[in-house]
């Protein structure tokens, strides 16, 4: 039987993002008290653009380094997906140089820009370094790393703001602390590295068609559905509004951003290893995943439905009371997105992609019409959570019945 002290690695992991993202969120809601609705709109503009940006400057092959971690050569691989970053860099900014001679873009000036391409690349690379890391098992940096990265942005924030910087401390404290996450992250980085076979590992990639055609697409259609939101509501509605829809989603990024960055990596870790050697333990193995995060999922959720209103009227004043609506609201999409969000992975593993690309696709057609469909915000909302919440209910469904049938068919097998 394959053993792997996953429960040690949860510990180590945790502690990390959970402080982490308590930071976050506590911190949003005492930065809401000294920056306004319309500065966290702005704020919201840069970092939708910065995971879109990021996840292209990548495309996503960071998901590559723990598929092929089982050859011992994952290190060459960290080292390959940094070159789509590079090009992307030598082409932009070019292209840069260019724009420097208009004064604004989308109400942005160049500087705001100059950031937010930067701030892109450093979390492109600090992604890729995280899987390298995940696959070392050092997770004791990979812990450190996540609080002292919140830590210095939250007090970047607070200081830029108190010397007179406005809005644009909020996005000038993220680029800053994305330095200390990749300085801090290279720490873990074996930087000895055999000569990288190119061909070898594009054979790897041609043999998973399933990666090319259907995964990367899907997942950057994934990154621009779950982050355009801010980008619309801006257009369509306005700063302040996008700004107060802004903190809300922060807040429950609390229990999202744990179950994508600690229990999916150490599902996907352990699911890959599992499918070559023991479908049916997988399939059981999976099956408590579920439950286990179903069960957490509700009681979070309840809790942060019932307790919303108090932490909002007693932290925020008047101008932020939206937020209890947006939180809400997309509590009806927080149960299956944390849920599924765990398992996810199964994508890659099961090479079915291709599913998960139509179901985004969908979702982000739907988010257009949507938006041109109604005239009020909260008809506007509503719809896309309750969109969102089918989907990634749909796929959880659909991802563990093919589990279900791939482990049956392993043991008729046998």
């Amino acid at each position: 039987m394959l053993k792997i002290k996953l429960p040690n690695d949860l510990v180590h992991l945790s502690v990390g993002h959970i402080i982490a993202q308590f930071l976050a969120a506590f911190g949003g809601i005492f930065l809401a008290r000294i920056y306004t609705p319309e500065d966290f709109g702005e704020f919201s503009f840069f970092m939708s653009f910065l995971v879109i940006i990021s996840s292209f400057s990548t495309l996503r092959l960071e998901s590559v380094i723990i598929l092929d971690h089982e050859n011992n050569k994952s290190n060459n691989f960290c080292y390959l997906t940094l070159i789509p970053i590079t090009i992307i860099l030598l082409f932009v900014l070019p292209g840069l140089v260019v724009f420097l001679f208009k004064d604004t873009l989308w109400g942005f000036d160049c500087f705001f820009w100059f950031v937010l391409l930067f701030c892109a690349l450093l979390k492109g690379v600090g992604n890729i370094f995280n899987n390298q890391l995940l696959v070392n098992s050092n997770y004791n940096l990979i812990k450190k790393t996540k609080i002292i990265t919140a830590t210095s942005k939250i007090f970047i924030q607070f200081f830029l703001f108190y010397i007179g910087c406005s809005s644009v401390g909020l996005w000038f404290g993220v680029f800053l602390s994305l330095i200390f996450n990749v300085i801090y992250q290279a720490k873990g980085i074996n930087r000895s590295f055999d000569k990288i076979n190119i061909k070898e590992k594009l054979m790897f990639l041609l043999k998973r068609k399933d990666l090319l055609l259907y995964a990367f697409p899907g997942d950057m259609i994934g990154v621009v559905s779950s982050s355009i939101m801010p980008l619309l509501l801006i257009y369509f509605f306005g700063k302040n509004i996008t700004g107060v829809y802004f903190l809300a989603i922060t807040i429950l990024s609390i229990a999202t951003y744990y179950c994508n960055s600690v229990l999916a990596p150490l599902y996907f870790k352990k699911a890959s290893l599992l499918y070559r050697t023991n479908k049916k333990e997988l399939f059981d193995y999976t099956l408590k995943v579920v439950k286990l995060n179903f069960f957490i999922a509700i009681i979070i959720a309840l809790g942060i439905f019932f307790l919303s209103f108090y932490v909002v009227d007693f932290f925020l004043g008047k101008e932020w009371i939206g937020v209890v609506f947006f939180i809400k609201v997309y509590v009806v999409a927080y149960i299956p997105t944390c849920v599924y969000g765990v398992i996810s992975n199964l994508e890659e593993i099961l090479s079915k992609n291709k599913i998960s690309l139509i179901a985004n696709f969908v979702l982000i057609v739907m988010t257009f019409v949507s938006v041109f469909m109604f005239v009020e915000i909260k008809h506007f909302v509503i719809t896309m959570a309750v969109l969102q919440g089918l989907m990634y209910a749909f796929l959880l469904v659909y991802f563990f019945k093919e589990l279900k049938k791939e482990s049956i068919g392993n043991l008729v097998s046998k």
